[in-house]
């Protein structure tokens, strides 16, 4: 229904547009245009009307963001 968008950083492609893997099996990230400015956590949903909403969440609340997008998505599933 919805997801949490880290703005600073995304997954690292190669020349064929496959995602960089580490050592450990999760992804490289690199830093976008947007690295250090404004809030870094984006949630976006769709609410029941079909309208996409979003909200943003400063640097160090991923968690907080995370915890916001579920407590939507169960509002939304309880009516």
């Amino acid at each position: 229904m919805g997801h949490v968008q880290d703005r600073w950083y995304r997954p690292k492609k190669d020349d064929h547009g496959q995602v960089v893997l580490n050592g450990r099996g999760k992804p490289v990230l690199e830093k976008t245009d947007l690295y250090g400015v404004g809030m870094r956590y984006r949630v976006r949903y769709v609410d029941p009307t079909g309208a996409e909403r979003s909200k943003a969440f400063a640097d160090k609340q991923k968690r907080a963001a995370d915890d916001f997008l579920t407590k939507v998505e169960h509002d939304m599933n309880q009516g």
